[in-house]
């Protein structure tokens, strides 16, 4: 009787590790969480032109620590269709701040390529230091000039996409 409980006991787990890995072993491509959205279509580039909901934006591309750092600190013109593209090497909740910023800003949040939020967040002078937080876990944020994702009907939901692959960073 014990050992017919061990050979069931030891085919169940079997069983499971199996359908486990066989799961694993399926994701569809592009679905892992680790791999951000937009990671291999901005690899090396300075600028890429992307389109939010159709509506096309030039962004400048942050996708390391000290790009996403600096942002948009210092800048005191953007065209209404540039945009600061801020690429994470993973998903998590996100947190802005406006110091040195001296633009009132659109924060968009993206995941898995869509739009799932909008925030403002106000230049320095006007408030002060503020912190905004993304609304759940994100993979990119993108940050245009403040009211333009209300001009050009920008909403949840909106996909997020690169255009065209822009500019390489000069080696």
């Amino acid at each position: 009787m014990r050992k017919q409980f061990f050979i069931l006991a030891s085919l169940a787990l079997f069983s499971a590790l199996s359908a486990g890995a066989i799961y694993l072993a399926g994701r569809p491509p592009g679905k892992s969480a680790e791999k951000p959205a937009f990671a291999e279509a901005t690899a090396g580039k300075q600028e890429v032109l992307i389109a939010i909901g159709g509506q096309e934006f030039l962004a400048r591309v942050a996708d390391d620590e000290g790009e996403r750092r600096q942002g948009l600190m210092g800048v005191e013109v953007m065209r209404e269709d540039d945009a600061m593209l801020f690429v994470f090497p993973s998903r998590a909740e996100r947190q802005f701040w406006n110091r040195n910023t001296l633009l009132d800003l659109d924060i968009i949040w993206v995941l898995d390529n869509k739009v799932v939020g909008i925030s403002f967040l106000p230049r320095e002078s006007a408030q002060g230091l503020v912190t905004i937080h993304s609304p759940g876990s994100v993979d990119a944020v993108v940050e245009i000039n403040a009211g333009e994702a209300v001009r050009r009907g920008i909403k949840a939901g909106d996909g997020v996409r690169a255009v065209s692959a822009g500019r390489d960073r000069l080696q």
